[in-house]
């Protein structure tokens, strides 16, 4: 049995209908609204996972963390869903 997690655009979806949020940025636009972006430490992050996490463990610790940090532009520093 297959199925998604996720659906619309990145399932291979279409987007709304008028939908113009634009869905990327070029890096020197966000180096230029964003000069100092706050670190967000992968490993910092992980460390909060029970040692038999599920993947809604892991997406609950990840909507926290971004939902407690004040700073308005931020950067993993790696990866954040490795696979494989």
């Amino acid at each position: 049995m297959n199925f998604s997690l996720v659906t619309g655009p990145l399932a291979g979806g279409s987007f709304s209908p008028g939908d113009s949020i634009p869905r990327a940025v070029r890096s020197s636009y966000f180096e230029k609204v964003c000069p100092r972006p706050k670190l967000l430490n992968k490993a910092a992050i992980r460390a909060k996972l029970p040692e038999n996490y599920t993947a809604l463990h892991l997406l609950a610790v990840w909507v926290r963390a971004m939902n407690e940090e004040p700073a308005r532009c931020v950067v993993i520093d790696e990866r954040v869903f490795d696979v494989g």
